[in-house]
């Protein structure tokens, strides 16, 4: 199973310490270089904590009408792209919302070739109403936005011409050329917090990773495994064998004894030896690739979380 670390950006993030665009990037760096297999950016800019609720955070009151922001996601993985060699980048995840499909998908080619191939899109519908509203985005029917805007990306990216006239989104004989390093494109990764009925379908038809979020919930194989329940009775639905999706669980990792800093969150934690058993359980359930909220997120952080690994 291939470990990486979601790369928070937003204020704070580095065990209190608001993180510069260059932070980030050099925790990239870091990853890659203690062993660590794969970096992600989130994308969001600017949100209410209230609007965590929505993905299941339970908030204290007096976090209620807290706004925060973040460094723009593609900006930032494109920069990593540039300045690693060996790991894998993704985005947990790309809301289609923020940006015209066509677009994302020429940035995405771009961005996969200037990696040599190592791009991973995490893509979804967005979940904050806040940071939509405040800079323009349409809010309404964010799911049925979602759909067509997947079809026109997965489409362009194994380079086909795409004539698409929906209810949001239009293209004429759109096509990216030149064509990035890989013909079909990068993995497609598509996953929601709870195992949506809609989003789970249009992973099983869209996907070529299925993600479980978990990481401001439950941790856990179990909790792992009801979602994986759901994602193989849709895919035996629509006639997919779901031995052809990947599999990536988010969880969170607290290597430190202060408090994780998402309420609600049960995240792993304990001694390095512990964590490693932790982690090999999801390994022996077949999953791919953990990407993981880490606590504290800072260099030493980083690398304690890297020797753990290793005794996985």
């Amino acid at each position: 199973m291939k470990t990486g670390i979601v790369i928070l950006s937003w204020e704070g993030a580095m065990d209190g310490v608001t993180p510069s665009s260059r932070d980030v990037i050099g925790l990239a760096q870091l990853c890659e270089s203690v062993g660590l297999d794969s970096a992600w950016i989130t994308d969001h800019f600017y949100f209410d904590y209230s609007d965590l609720e929505t993905v299941g955070v339970s908030l204290p009151e007096e976090m209620h009408g807290t706004k925060s922001g973040s460094w723009e996601c593609w900006a930032l993985v494109s920069a990593i792209a540039a300045v690693t060699e060996r790991i894998n980048i993704g985005t947990l995840v790309s809301a289609t919302a923020f940006r015209n499909p066509s677009l994302l998908a020429r940035s995405i080619d771009t961005i996969d070739d200037l990696s040599g191939g190592r791009l991973i899109v995490g893509l979804g519908a967005g979940d904050f109403p806040f940071e939509h509203e405040s800079f323009g985005y349409p809010v309404d029917r964010p799911i049925a936005r979602f759909e067509e805007a997947i079809q026109i990306i997965s489409k362009l990216l194994k380079g086909q011409e795409v004539t698409f006239s929906g209810e949001f989104y239009q293209t004429r004989q759109a096509k990216l050329i030149p064509k990035g390093c890989r013909p079909n494109g990068p993995p497609l990764l598509v996953g929601s917090v709870y195992g949506r009925p809609r989003m789970t379908r249009l992973t099983v038809e869209y996907g070529d990773y299925w993600n479980c979020f978990l990481s401001f919930t439950q941790s856990t194989v179990e909790a792992y495994l009801e979602g994986w329940v759901k994602l193989q009775n849709a895919c035996h639905e629509r006639g997919r064998d779901p031995a052809t999706i990947k599999r990536n669980v988010s969880i969170s990792v607290n290597m430190a004894k202060s408090p994780f800093p998402i309420p609600g969150a049960a995240p792993i934690s304990g001694s390095a030896d512990k964590i490693a058993d932790s982690l090999a359980a999801f390994r022996d359930e077949g999953i791919e690739h953990s990407t993981v909220v880490l606590h504290p997120l800072t260099p030493t952080g980083i690398e304690s979380f890297a020797r753990a690994v290793e005794k996985m």
